[in-house]
């Protein structure tokens, strides 16, 4: 049998037409399916290259200074899984991420400076706060082979409720109010195939979008300014406006299951005459195999990293707990999301932390300042005219 859970990546390696789905292969796969009989049995580990090319979105030339080549490990078991996406050029420049079943982690590292230390977040969702812009290629990697049904956030309607995961989003109200269009999901919970879609009606107030748990409220005026012009340019895209597009173009199929072998995710700017995509990655797997010994945990670290707890986030109308900071050290255990230390931290900032800036309460009491400058003058000099009128009779 160990034998046989091997063969299934030597084939697809040395198969001379991938996209043909010959017998022998078939016949070995069908071999394998008790170990693959339901989405929840899923135990697999797939292996590839992922790519990322940057384009002017209104001539469609590529920007021959931006792209990036990959490689990427990816781990599925039912709902949980984890990825590794790791340069060619910089092997110190990779990023991990992780979903457990209740948290979910990145962690990565910026090997283009070579001082750059790891740093990871932690969330207590289905899907990973990004912790780059993702020019690795992972959002793809993530996509075609971590996401599941349990991954997509629905509101009230139905609608799926959550950031494009190809940007930085604590910083970026820009990463919300797109509906996700889905084409379903293939045999063994992979998904098919997407188009992300502007939709106002998932805009919030402003005070409610620099609340969303995965932001960052801003803690300076000029912050503040910049989060208020994203919101407004988000704003100003029409309904229906595509913003990405992704798609498995090449699928390993057996009797119970499909694996996506292939698979690219199209990125679009907003703006007159862009058409094209501005970003589009692309994703090839060399091999996959069964792995039925290994369960999904939080990542093991290899250095001091540091730390942004979401799990700990919280406020109230004076005080904002963005998330507890700490370092793990290599071979450290995670702490839970009720760690006594930082359960203290967080309780230690709502009692006697900076209290926040009510930039929204500033505003309104600017403009309305405003309006008393303006009108004050011209209220005073219809007074003074009817008490010369007075006087004159």
């Amino acid at each position: 049998m160990l034998a046989l859970c091997a063969l299934p990546c030597l084939l697809w390696k040395s198969w001379p037409r991938p996209h043909a789905r010959g017998a022998p292969l078939t016949a070995v796969l069908f071999l394998l399916l008790p170990l693959f009989t339901t989405h929840a049995d899923i135990h697999m580990r797939i292996w590839g290259n992922v790519a990322l090319e940057e384009f002017n979105p209104r001539t469609g030339q590529p920007y021959e200074q931006q792209r990036w080549y990959s490689t990427f490990l990816a781990k599925r078991l039912g709902a949980t899984w984890e990825t590794a996406v790791t340069n060619k050029a910089n092997l110190g420049w990779w990023v991990r991420h992780v979903f457990d079943g209740t948290n979910s982690y990145t962690v990565w590292r910026d090997g283009r400076v070579a001082t750059n230390l790891p740093q990871a977040i932690v969330c207590a969702s289905p899907y990973p706060i990004p912790g780059d812009s993702g020019l690795l290629g992972n959002p793809l990697v993530d996509i075609t082979y971590g996401w599941s049904p349990h991954t997509l956030v629905t509101n009230m309607h139905g609608k799926v409720v959550m950031p494009v995961p190809w940007t930085v989003v604590r910083d970026n109200p820009v990463a919300w109010g797109y509906r996700w269009d889905l084409e379903g999901w293939a045999p063994g919970g992979f998904l098919s195939a997407f188009t992300v879609i502007r939709d106002p009606s998932l805009d919030l107030p402003e005070k409610e979008e620099l609340f969303r748990p995965e932001i960052d409220y801003p803690e300076t005026a000029a912050q503040y300014a910049y989060y208020v012009r994203q919101i407004e340019f988000n704003r100003s895209i029409p309904a229906g406006w595509v913003r990405g597009r992704f798609k498995v173009l090449q699928w390993m199929a057996t009797n119970a299951f499909q694996i996506p072998m292939a698979s690219r995710l199209e990125v679009y700017s907003p703006g007159p005459g862009e058409k094209r995509p501005a970003r589009v990655f692309t994703l090839t797997a060399t091999g996959f195999a069964p792995e039925p010994a290994f369960t999904v945990r939080p990542p093991v670290l290899g250095s001091t990293t540091r730390v942004a707890d979401y799990r700990y986030k919280r406020w109230n109308d004076r005080r904002i707990f963005k998330y507890a900071e700490y370092s793990l050290d290599p071979g450290q255990a995670w702490p839970t999301d009720h760690d006594p230390a930082l359960l203290a931290q967080a309780d230690a900032w709502m009692k006697h932390g900076r209290p926040y800036t009510n930039f929204i309460g500033k505003r309104q009491w600017f403009a309305w300042s405003l309006l008393a400058v303006l009108l004050i003058p011209a209220l005073l000099m219809w007074i003074r005219s009817k008490h010369n009128e007075k006087n004159r009779k």
